[in-house]
């Protein structure tokens, strides 16, 4: 079993496997570390019973025990060079082989992000509307979301959240924008990330206030059940006829 955990340049690989040992449900759980290249590992290996009892540090190549057991059976294998040996080649075939591949698709992996722009209740009195563009499952972390008006950055009554982890190496984030809407003006919301080939740009429409487009939402959604229930009124009424133009 192995995965994968990506964090900057920061790559861990986690690899299961078991081997005999004298112990009884024992496993060994290695660690995988790089730092910024594949060329200076820092691996170290746990071996847990299900709590830790044995360390096998691959920098040093030697073991440390941790319970009676565990300090017994590491003078045992500090021993034996055979053991060792083993280790090593171990950490060169799962961490050096399987890392490198993890590695490099770690980097090469660019998760494009959904962008979505709405309005929302102003945070204070200064202003009366408030935009709020929020940016969605996007990998790698590093993204640039910034406000326009008329194809100007906005510097100024803007707030926006940290980049949020959401557990499953992507990222969210928030922009907020407090304004006093003026007729004519285009306001935007452009997002730079490395998944997109060029900045994606999303425009508010200021054609109607907010309480104008539900208006127009409701009215439509009324329009259609109003069809609906007439065409449904008139059918019935064509069966009625049709059933008692039959029985005369």
């Amino acid at each position: 079993f192995s995965s994968c955990l990506r964090s900057g340049v920061q790559l861990t690989l986690f690899t299961l496997s078991t081997i005999l040992l004298p112990f009884y449900h024992s496993y060994i759980l290695p660690f995988y570390h790089f730092y910024h290249s594949l060329t200076n590992p820092l691996p170290f290996s746990r071996h847990f019973q299900p709590t830790q009892v044995m360390e096998y540090n691959s920098t040093l190549n030697r073991f440390t025990g941790y319970t009676p057991t565990g300090k017994h059976k590491a003078e045992q294998f500090n021993a034996d060079p055979v053991v060792l040996a083993s280790f090593q080649t171990s950490l060169h075939f799962f961490c050096k082989y399987y890392g490198a591949l993890a590695y490099k698709a770690g980097l090469n992996s660019n998760v494009e992000p959904s962008v979505h722009l709405r309005s929302m209740t102003p945070h204070s009195d200064r202003h009366p509307s408030m935009l709020t563009c929020s940016v969605y499952k996007f990998y790698p972390k590093q993204i640039r979301v910034t406000w326009l008006r008329n194809g100007q950055e906005v510097t100024s009554n803007m707030t926006s959240s940290e980049e949020l982890a959401n557990g499953d190496w992507h990222y969210q984030i928030h922009s907020y924008l407090e304004y006093t809407p003026t007729p004519g003006e285009k306001i935007s919301c452009m997002v730079e990330h490395a998944s997109f080939t060029e900045p994606k740009i999303l425009h508010w429409d200021m054609s109607l206030p907010e309480s104008g487009r539900n208006k127009i939402a409701i009215g439509a959604s009324g329009l259609v059940l109003g069809v609906v229930f007439a065409a449904a009124g008139l059918l019935y009424y064509n069966r009625r006829t049709t059933t008692g133009g039959g029985g005369e």
